[in-house]
């Protein structure tokens, strides 16, 4: 039996975690860079690796400046900023039918897997996944996305020809590419994405990638 597998990015994708980033930000760079204007709209650098997100946002930080971004960020999206997270519409209950259909679901993030399983349980959603593949779930770290991606490819022997990932930035389509793997870009994220040349579809709410299961 022919087993259809579909990986989920996490922000942007499955929870609109904006907010909570956009406050945890701003509290950082008040407390560990003071005068540093960050921009208004934080959305074009949500997606990379924390410290990158960084280094883009503040070119000219130290490495010991990104090393205290990093954790103070932590320290307060973790108490605070994920709180702020807002499930995006009809998520729970396309999920819900994926796995009526028996298609197996993964999440793959740049969060650490601490904080993606705590937000996915305060929204009921942890369920639907076999596993959520994080950065830091094993040392070293995997160093990006099409990392990670290929991780859960090689781990669970999925099919690439069968499988579909779901994100919204270019490092989720990149990923996509570097794996040959089906991917659609969730155009009401974050990311930019959806200009990648690999995009077998676009979605313009998560219930969308129902269409995109074979018949």
């Amino acid at each position: 039996m022919r087993t259809i597998n579909v990986l989920f990015d996490l922000d942007g994708t499955l929870v609109d975690t904006l907010p909570g980033i956009d406050y945890s930000m701003r509290a950082t760079v008040a407390q560990v860079l003071p005068g540093v204007v960050l921009p208004v709209d934080l959305r074009p650098f949500i997606g990379p690796p924390l410290r990158k997100v960084f280094h883009l946002l503040h070119p000219s930080a130290s490495p010991e400046e990104l090393d205290t971004l990093e954790k103070t960020f932590r320290l307060s999206y973790d108490a605070e900023g994920w709180r702020r997270s807002l499930e995006y519409p009809g998520v729970r209950e396309t999920l819900e039918r994926l796995q009526e259909n028996e298609v197996t679901c993964f999440v793959v993030t740049n969060k650490q897997v601490r904080i993606s399983t705590i937000i996915l349980e305060h929204f009921g959603l942890r369920k639907f996944f076999k596993e959520i593949v994080s950065p830091d779930i094993r040392t070293p770290r995997f160093g990006c996305k099409t990392e990670s991606l290929a991780y859960v490819i090689t781990q669970h022997n999925l099919l690439a020809a069968d499988s579909f990932f779901v994100g919204d930035s270019q490092d989720d389509a990149r990923a996509a590419q570097d794996c040959n793997v089906a991917f659609l870009a969730a155009t009401y994220g974050y990311g930019n994405a959806s200009a990648q040349e690999n995009v077998l579809g676009r979605l313009t709410q998560f219930s969308e990638v129902l269409g995109f299961l074979p018949k």
